[in-house]
């Protein structure tokens, strides 16, 4: 039997109070400060890494300090919810030492979560990686390792030979090299047939290109290229048909990978200036097994302003950052964006809608 019609205006008048009471609640308690609540007095440093340390199904926070030292804060169920636990202190490395990246890790395969350490000592350009060891839930404060050769740029940590445990890769003096840490000690081999030449910065990929399940080689490289490195029982070769080798432009920034139209598989996205000054910018999509550049964003207007990539520097080039910002269940793309008149830059989102 229907409602009268005076009951139904009276439910719907609930409803809608109802609604604009918890929508008005949700807008006063949505957005808090809760940095006291979090970290206490410890909220200072740069956030290097994530990783469950101390193996708890917690997510723990690795972050850099005066760019010096490493703090690793645990995660806990009661206020503050991140606590200082493990401090690696400046005096522990050489003198002058710029940590530069913490990857945590298993990298000798003793089911105990290491830590990496990229870094630069005594104004090098040369990147020194040290390695400390897990050792029940804390560090070998006196027994980590430094490799005995310097990378040219940000090695790539990735599983080189499938025996699941991380190795390191990278460039050693112009020679593209793969280092194993298994037993504690380096042990060094050639990781290419061909010689390459990186891009520096690099955005190098470890990822499933060519849909076979197994984990494929991106390479950026100088030209501006690309090269795909297919693995093949766990030894990779270099292929030209799974994505373009050449940019669509030659000023292109770092390179992305995400799952642009939902099909389940990934595809490179790359951040393009169409003119020198980079006030024309775009963004590219190139699918795997397809040779063509797709444009899937190339008007960067927002109300009456046209906004454009920062033009990349030295050691900050264009970036893509990939997330579901908006909770929608696809992609979208942060990118740091100015004017041509412009004095500075502001964080442009991307929306992805299919």
């Amino acid at each position: 039997m229907p409602l009268p019609r005076t009951r139904m205006w009276k439910l719907k008048c609930n409803i809608l109070a109802c609604l604009l009471l918890f929508l008005g609640q949700y807008k006063t308690f949505a957005l808090q400060d809760v940095t006291a609540d979090l970290f206490a007095a410890e909220n200072y440093g740069t956030v290097a890494a994530f990783g469950d340390f101390y193996a708890d199904k917690q997510t723990d926070m690795f972050i850099i300090r005066a760019q010096t030292e490493v703090v690793i804060f645990q995660a806990d169920s009661k206020i503050p919810y991140f606590k200082p636990k493990i401090h690696i202190k400046k005096d522990i490395l050489p003198r002058d030492t710029i940590i530069t990246g913490v990857v945590p890790g298993d990298y000798d395969g003793d089911s105990q979560m290491d830590v990496l350490l990229t870094t630069q000592i005594q104004n090098s350009k040369q990147t020194t990686v040290f390695i400390f060891w897990g050792n029940n839930q804390t560090l070998d404060m006196s027994g980590w390792i430094m490799l005995n050769k310097t990378f040219t740029d940000q090695p790539l940590v990735m599983d080189f030979n499938g025996d699941m445990i991380p190795d390191i890769f990278g460039v050693t003096n112009k020679v593209t090299e793969v280092c194993y840490v298994t037993n504690r000690i380096p042990v060094w081999r050639n990781a290419l047939s061909l010689a390459v030449i990186m891009r520096i910065p690099h955005s190098n990929a470890f990822i499933d290109l060519n849909k076979d399940l197994t984990a494929d080689l991106f390479l950026t490289t100088e030209g501006p290229a690309f090269e795909t490195w297919i693995n093949k029982d766990g030894n990779f070769t270099r292929v030209d048909d799974v994505l373009p080798a050449e940019p669509p432009n030659k000023t292109v920034g770092q390179s992305s990978f995400a799952d642009f139209d939902g099909d389940g598989y990934q595809d490179h996205l790359l951040p393009v200036c169409l003119d020198l000054a980079c006030q024309r910018s775009a963004i590219y999509m190139a699918k795997s097994g397809s040779k063509e550049w797709v444009p899937v964003l190339s008007d960067f207007k927002s109300k009456d302003t046209v906004w454009s990539f920062v033009p990349q520097k030295a050691g900050q080039p264009m970036a893509l950052h990939f997330g579901d910002y908006n909770l929608d269940g696809f992609p979208d793309a942060l990118v740091s964006s100015a004017t041509p008149l412009a004095v500075v830059s502001r964080p442009f989102c991307w929306r992805m809608c299919l």
